[in-house]
């Protein structure tokens, strides 16, 4: 569920960035 969910918002930002700014901890937060 949660994996589900972050998949979804790193592929908007790597979509809107870069592919690799998904990977970087600073595009999303974590909590």
């Amino acid at each position: 569920r949660m994996g589900r969910h972050l998949m979804g918002k790193l592929r908007i930002y790597a979509g809107s960035k870069h592919p690799h700014a998904a990977q970087q901890p600073k595009v999303w937060t974590p909590r």
